[in-house]
């Protein structure tokens, strides 16, 4: 995207070079001998995860937009719940796994719910048909861990593309896929300044990050303070870039709602989309 070369801004902070995103993948693994899974954190803090309020703990300390890390905290301690009832009778376990699914779905965020639907009805099928339920749900662990992990680093790349040398950043929000916009900018060489929270009027782009898409272009989920915070870039001409990995969703997360005609355009994993066309999303083969 081509926009006017942006001026210096002397309160601004030169983006540093980013190092290369971990992915939820390489940050979250079961420890099966000792029936707990351990999870090093987007910022670096390790974790052991041993038990469903351990996993809560984590999820709810987690920013908006590490939807892998999230996902894969949530189907860990399902696997978990499985692990510490080997050998009972299967609708003991049964019983076990959807109390477990019940409450992990009640902390997810709503667009995540789903997920584990289809985790807790892999695990009653192989539970029904006395097949292994843990390495059943262990698969489709790793598979949408992966998943979720591919559609933050594309859409990065995405959102990287849109931005030009010198662009001086209002940033609001963080996640997966923020940091692989970063990181990507800076591996291509483009000069980026991050706005000071104090100074946003210095911000040529705005970036969201962390919100969650819906069908009509809105994004929901946000701090009411963003929301402000975008209202103002709009008011200045500023482009507002909305970050949607996953696409959209028709489940609609808590917080503040952002207008979709407060947003220029809403970054995918398969493609940037004016908010009114983000339905077509569904149609694009992934």
């Amino acid at each position: 995207m081509s926009r006017d070369r942006a001026p210096e801004h002397k309160g601004a902070k030169t983006q540093p070079s980013m190092p290369l995103p971990r992915s939820a993948t390489e940050r979250l693994h079961n420890d099966d001998a000792h029936k707990r899974a351990i999870w090093r954190s987007p910022d670096g803090e390790t974790r052991v995860i041993a038990s469903i309020p351990d996993a809560i703990t984590a999820i709810a300390g987690l920013t908006r937009g590490f939807d892998a890390d999230i996902v894969g905290l949530g189907l860990h301690a399902l696997l978990l719940t499985l692990h510490a009832r080997r050998g009972y009778p299967s609708d003991a376990v049964r019983g076990a796994v959807i109390q477990a699914a019940e409450t992990l779905r009640s902390v997810v965020p709503p667009q995540h719910a789903a997920v584990f639907d289809q985790a807790l009805a892999i695990a009653d099928s192989a539970l029904l048909t006395g097949n292994d339920a843990i390495q059943a749900l262990a698969t489709f662990t790793t598979d949408a861990i992966a998943r979720l992990d591919r559609a933050a680093e594309r859409c990065g790349r995405r959102a990287a593309a849109l931005l030009d040398e010198h662009d001086c950043l209002l940033i609001l929000g963080d996640g997966a896929a923020l940091r692989w916009m970063l990181h990507i900018a800076a591996g291509e060489g483009t000069t980026l300044k991050i706005a000071d929270a104090d100074c946003p009027h210095e911000a040529t782009v705005c970036v969201v990050a962390g919100g969650c898409a819906l069908m009509d272009g809105a994004i929901v989920g946000m701090h009411p303070s963003a929301i402000d915070a975008v209202a103002a870039a709009r008011r200045r001409g500023m482009p507002v870039y909305a970050l949607a990995p996953d696409g959209p969703t028709t489940a609609a997360a808590p917080g503040a709602r952002l207008p979709a005609p407060l947003v220029s355009a809403i970054v995918t994993d398969r493609g940037v989309y004016r908010p009114e066309r983000i339905a077509a999303y569904q149609h694009l083969p992934v």
